[in-house]
């Protein structure tokens, strides 16, 4: 049940900003000309050869008693015309090991002019290594000759045997190269496929997918917190090789979207900024480096970074592509969350385009665990972290990446995007007897039920979640849980780990919680004593299942209710690990009770917002982070009385509807 709260990382270095450094100067390239789309295969690994600091390949000894392929003897250079259908001409590449660092980058150039070049990088190590001369087909036989090196006379001579996608090397100079040689494989298969739905489409190599479909996605309402994710108007939405997709937005995942622009700025005013802010980006071509570019559908956590960002026309419009990575707090980078998408808007304003799909590289760090004074030494250098990160991903060249980056560019470049929506059926009016008399849904599952009104939901359903053993390590920080019963709303899948952000309903058996760790059983008899007490003021946290690894801000709208079986306490909540901004992000409902015979512990959990708040920490602009953390006490206790004078009905949803909903659970006698 472990959960990181979101959190912004613009706050999250206030506490390290006296630590210095810069992010990097990211200027945009001017935007190329429109390209038919490719795509690279994923290269294979080879055996590492070391290279000295100035970046130049060195020689690596061949094994004992192997035969090695010797260097080709020093004769003039063969020049032969290149047969203009030769399927040796293209563009070829390589991520390869190598001794000192991350890895290197081969990238080759057969020109139908019979020019060769040929550079390579290696992460980290500076400027490209590059090598230029000419080469002479023969069947599936490219022989290269390199004549410069780094603007340097050489002679260095390189057979490779195309097969299939890859190019092999069967003659070259072990010495220099290894046993492995260099491996490369062709920048796209060649077969482009195209696709099409209701006037949105584009083109894509198939060696990044098979197919691409395309379907209409209705509109989601406003009142599910479009700030955070949870609405939208109605949209294309393009899914490749007929994957299943989340319940929830997963932007590592390959999608393609397109939405009305209107329909966009109409959710909410922060969105509404946001495209506005895309579009300044798109009108003035360039992306300052520690500039926010928005994203939609919205991630609820912090765009920690973006890389090679480059800002390239469409079709029928204009666009960013950038590689990006999300986070809740200041900790290492996670790869498998590194991802590469494209935001755009058509000439016209009227369509908003985006796509997103996973991306890896040798160059982004392993993920790692820090704990105690590791991490305090860790967050203190946390702005240096990022930025050698991005410098190093800016320093690659397209073939760096996996899938080539240049074959997502040229996926973006294709994308007309003009769609047909379907005309939405006007929403019914209410009559007065609906108005009078509001919709009560009920539900019931293995001997727990309650009701809600449909302002809350539509449905409701009930599981049986089985035990998650506590991790001996951090049982106290939501480790494990005991099997219990969780309700899900309006078909959302429920599982073990439990958000904040997510409706949910749960009824735990009390000895289960207390077996998990002294730490729980601690807090459930700290909750026993407070609803005993039950005082109208609570200076210490309130006690919440399951513990989060972040400091409980503040806890205003303290009310205790009774259930029909037991009693608790409902509070609005928020959480930090720092001195962040107090914003709709996450703010959140929950109610924490005990059955009258203290065999089960209950927990409701619910997302809320208030137009009293930010919606995010975009909407806080800090220009003095000193004069921010002097008044960080006040601000949070001004926050607090805030929110606690405020009615029920000021928040997302009504505080009254949810109360209602708790003051109907019934669980097992």
């Amino acid at each position: 049940m472990r959960f990181l709260l979101t959190l912004s990382v613009v706050i999250l270095l206030i506490a390290v900003a006296a630590c210095g450094g810069t992010a990097p100067t990211l200027a945009t390239p001017p935007r190329p000309p429109l390209a038919v789309p490719t795509t690279v295969p994923t290269s294979a690994l080879v055996t590492a050869t070391a290279e000295p600091a100035n970046g130049a390949p060195t020689a690596t000894l061949a094994p004992q008693g192997e035969a090695t392929a010797a260097a080709p003897a020093a004769t003039n250079v063969p020049v032969a015309p290149v047969a203009p259908n030769s399927k040796l001409v293209g563009s070829y590449s390589g991520i390869l090991p190598a001794a000192d660092a991350p890895g290197r980058i081969v990238t080759l150039e057969l020109a139908l002019d019979g020019t060769a070049t040929m550079a390579t990088v290696f992460i980290g190590k500076g400027d490209p290594f590059v090598e230029i001369g000419t080469w002479v087909g023969m069947g599936d036989r490219a022989a290269v000759t390199f004549t410069q090196a780094n603007g340097q006379p050489q002679d260095n001579r390189i057979t490779w045997t195309l097969q299939g996608p890859n190019l092999v090397t069967t003659e070259y100079d072990q010495a220099q190269y290894g046993s492995a040689g260099l491996p490369l494989s062709r920048v796209g298969t060649g077969d482009v496929i195209e696709t099409s739905f209701e006037g949105v489409s584009f083109s894509f190599d198939s060696g990044l997918a098979q197919l691409a479909e395309g379907v209409f996605l209705p509109p989601r309402p406003v009142e599910n917190a479009p700030a955070l994710g949870g609405g939208a108007p109605q949209g294309v939405r393009f899914i490749f090789n007929n994957k299943t997709l989340p319940d929830f937005f997963d932007p590592t995942k390959p999608q393609v979207y397109v939405y009305p622009v209107d329909g966009l700025k109409a959710l909410d005013p922060s969105v509404a900024s946001g495209v506005e802010a895309l579009q300044k980006i798109l009108a003035d071509g360039t992306v300052g480096a520690d500039e926010q570019i928005f994203v939609f559908p919205l991630i609820p956590s912090s765009q920690v970074f973006h890389a090679q960002t480059r800002v390239i026309d469409f079709v029928n419009g204009t666009g960013v592509s950038f590689i990006t990575y999300y986070a809740q707090d200041v900790a290492p980078l996670r790869s498998e969350q590194v991802f590469w998408t494209f935001q755009g808007i058509t000439l016209d304003n009227k369509y908003y385009v985006s796509a997103f799909m996973p991306i890896s590289s040798p160059a982004l760090p392993p993920a790692r665990d820090i704990t105690g004074n590791e991490y305090d030494a860790f967050a203190k250098e946390y702005k240096n972290y990022l930025n050698n990160i991005v410098t190093t991903l800016n320093g690659l060249p397209h073939a760096g990446f996996i899938p080539n980056l240049a074959l997502l560019e040229n996926m973006a470049r294709s994308i007309n995007a003009s769609p047909n929506f379907p005309e939405q059926a006007p929403a019914p009016q209410p009559t007065a007897a609906s108005a009078q008399a509001p919709a009560i849904f009920a539900t019931e599952y293995n001997g727990v039920s309650f009701s809600f009104d449909n302002a809350l939901a539509q449905s409701a359903q009930g599981v049986t979640l089985a035990t998650v053993p506590a991790d001996p390590n951090v049982p106290a920080l939501g480790g494990g849980s005991p099997e219990h019963i969780a309700f899900g709303f309006n078909g959302a899948t429920v599982i073990s780990d439990v958000s904040p952000f997510e409706p949910t309903v749960r009824v735990y058996p009390v000895e289960g919680l207390k077996n998990l760790d002294p730490s729980i059983a601690g807090e459930v008899l700290a909750l026993k004593t407070l609803l005993s007490v039950q005082p109208t003021t609570v200076n210490d946290p309130i006690p919440v299942f399951p513990p989060y690894n972040a400091a409980q801000v503040f806890h205003p709208q303290i009310k205790y209710l009774n259930f029909k079986t037991g009693k608790g306490v409902r509070f609005v909540t928020f959480y930090a690990q720092d001195i962040s901004p107090i914003t709709n992000d996450g703010l959140f409902y929950t109610f924490q009770g005990l059955s009258a015979d203290e065999k089960f512990y209950v927990t409701v959990f619910w997302h809320l917002r208030t137009d009293q708040l930010p919606n995010s920490y975009q909407d806080v602009p800090i220009k003095d982070n000193d004069a921010w953390a002097k008044g960080y006490e006040k601000y949070r206790a001004d926050t607090d009385a805030l929110l606690n004078g405020l009615p029920p009905d000021a928040f997302t949803p009504n505080l009254a509807l949810l109360d209602q909903m708790i003051e109907s659970i019934q669980v097992p006698q």
